[in-house]
């Protein structure tokens, strides 16, 4: 169906994307956002993050990935 958004659980693949994301938004989020290390920001850091959320996804079922 055009024009219905889709959802799906993030992927270790986003890492990138996301990665530049928060970098590009960092300054402007810094007042609101947590303290973070400089890995954060990283396409590593990430990736670590992303499969940390799907490992806890898959086993407790739920998971804010």
């Amino acid at each position: 169906m055009v024009g219905v958004p889709a959802s799906r659980l993030v992927r270790t693949a986003d890492a990138d994307a996301l990665a530049g994301l928060v970098s590009r938004n960092r300054a402007f989020l810094a007042p609101w956002d947590l303290v973070r290390d400089e890995e954060y920001f990283t396409v590593d850091g990430q990736a670590r993050r992303i499969e940390h959320a799907l490992a806890e996804h898959e086993q407790i079922g739920r998971a804010h990935v």
